[in-house]
């Protein structure tokens, strides 16, 4: 598969058409293996896929709650979703961010881990808000709504792609960053929603660290 081209960090303004640039990076993942679901605690929710080849990290993770494999892997294709989410399966809706249904189950009985070993058969972003969906094998889909508006109100990050050349993130308003690896964040604003301890850079790569729960 042909490589991206190492472009510089941009954003687009406003709910301006989806470019074609960003359909075909997200369609980069199709025909990928999800083979890791983290979805965060219960105060957040956030949640993680790891999709295709299975590439250790830099260094291992420190949080204890992970397994080793949590811990020692990401996905050469990743997906951050920091806004609403919602799981539909073939008998209708399963789950949902802050579905007061789940908060008593373990991590391993969520009903978001039927789409680990699962392909993920196709992806789009769609409208001003670039709502993300994420259609796996066996009629499963994951459907990500844009809630961050007004970065002066909410959360800046709605989602985040990860893959092999870099990054996507959706922001508040559906403006889209873009990020080529390598690229010199020295002068990016520091995270938001990790609290004051927490003085890092916000590129993507860092803040799936933060999720994970790694020790800054």
């Amino acid at each position: 598969m042909p490589s991206l081209p190492r472009i510089p960090t941009r954003v687009t303004e406003g709910p301006v058409a989806l470019d074609v640039s960003i359909g075909e990076t997200l369609r980069r993942a199709v025909g990928s293996v999800c083979f890791n679901v983290l979805v965060g605690a219960e105060e957040d929710q956030s949640l993680v896929l790891d999709l295709g080849e299975r590439r250790q990290r830099s260094l291992r993770l420190a949080n204890r709650a992970l397994t080793f494999e949590q811990r020692t892997f990401e996905g050469a294709f990743g997906v951050l979703v920091e806004c609403m989410w919602r799981l539909d399966g073939p008998t209708g809706m399963m789950a949902v961010r802050f579905g007061s249904t789940l908060t008593d189950l373990s991590p391993s009985e969520h009903p978001l881990k039927i789409l680990e070993s699962r392909p993920l058969l196709g992806v789009e972003a769609l409208h001003c808000g670039r709502e993300l969906s994420l259609s796996f094998e066996g009629d499963y889909v994951v459907h990500v709504f844009s809630t961050a508006i007004d970065a002066r109100v909410h959360r800046r990050v709605n989602w985040s792609f990860w893959h092999p050349e870099g990054s996507l993130t959706v922001l508040s308003g559906g403006r889209v960053e873009v990020r080529a690896l390598g690229n010199d964040d020295s002068d990016a604003p520091p995270a938001q929603g990790l609290g004051p301890e927490d003085d890092l850079v916000d590129t993507w790569k860092r803040r799936w660290e933060v999720l994970r729960g790694r020790e800054p």
